[in-house]
């Protein structure tokens, strides 16, 4: 019988913990920035003001499959859908199709990022593989998910402007069509 690492035994335990908690998010997890299900604020206005965007923590991360380099810094230019998810989420997997999708039709202008957290290697590779995910993805680790703040529920997902900073945290899946209600306001400016 093959034998558990302690890393993928700890993996298991945080799912389990963070399991309990999916879509079941506090009023202390869903600040005012947070979109609602139809991906806008309740008075339908941005989530944040300019005056309130934020320099998005850089990372510099090796793919899952250990090929490339991840690099904020490098996507400068291009907006950036920040996307930390896991295998074992449902939410999650109902969306990887749109961020594909998105990932597909604005390749060029907008990068979709994976950050896959709280699952084990194999289990992320074998996903990536099912789903056909093509978008660069990285295994997360709790450092970034402190850096980025507010990732007590996945997924959660940042958009991040041409210029860096980070413009909305989307809390729960969501449709192409919502994300490309919030993305386009991004790519035209």
């Amino acid at each position: 019988m093959k034998q558990t690492s302690p890393r993928d035994l700890l993996s298991a335990l945080l799912a389990l913990v963070l399991a309990l908690g999916v879509g079941s998010a506090s009023a202390a997890d869903t600040p005012s920035s947070t979109s609602d299900a139809a991906g806008a604020s309740a008075a339908g206005a941005p989530d944040q003001s300019p005056a309130s965007l934020s320099a998005a923590p850089l990372f510099d991360e090796p793919d899952i499959y250990g090929r490339q380099r991840v690099a904020l810094r490098a996507l400068r230019g291009k907006v950036v859908v920040l996307n930390f998810w896991a295998t074992w989420c449902p939410p999650c997997r109902g969306e990887m199709p749109a961020l594909k999708a998105i990932q597909d039709e604005y390749r060029g202008r907008l990068t979709v990022v994976g950050v896959s957290v709280y699952s084990t290697y194999a289990a992320t590779e074998q996903f990536m593989k099912d789903l056909a995910i093509t978008y660069p993805t990285f295994y997360g680790s709790y450092e970034l998910m402190e850096q980025y703040g507010e990732v007590g529920s996945i997924p959660t997902t940042f958009l991040i402007n041409r210029n860096g900073e980070i413009v909305q945290r989307v809390v729960g899946s969501r449709s192409k069509d919502q994300y490309e209600a919030l993305i386009r306001p991004l790519l035209d400016q």
